[in-house]
């Protein structure tokens, strides 16, 4: 309804709801009856009235889409790897450790052999 960027753009706006990190929600209002909206902030009027359109009154708990930041930094990772980089370089590029990253490139391969891995 308002494109995936903006969508992905007000979910990665929004608060943590609750003790869950993993958990976001956002209340659309019946109406925007001010400028100064946080919605208006984060989407624009346009975008924002959209929302009001077709979720009015509702409360949303989209996912938090962290599954495309995950898999996008794997990626990176593996491109580094194909580069020459040590796996420690990798981490510290990365922020993750090195144990974590190890697992990351050697999870790729049992993938790519039919294997899978937990």
């Amino acid at each position: 309804m308002i494109g995936r960027d903006q969508a992905l753009h007000l979910i990665g706006s929004l608060p943590q709801s609750g003790s869950r990190a993993w958990r976001v929600c956002v209340y659309i209002p019946k109406r925007l009856p001010e400028v100064d909206h946080p919605l208006v902030r984060i989407l624009g009027w346009n975008d924002a009235n959209k929302l009001v359109r077709a979720f009015s009154g509702m409360i949303l708990q989209p996912s938090n889409c962290r599954f495309i930041a995950r898999a996008a930094r794997d990626r990176r990772i593996r491109e580094m790897a194909a580069d020459g980089l040590s796996v420690g370089e990798i981490a510290h590029g990365v922020n993750l450790s090195t144990y974590r990253v190890r697992e990351i490139l050697v999870g790729e391969t049992a993938r790519g052999r039919g294997m899978r891995c937990a």
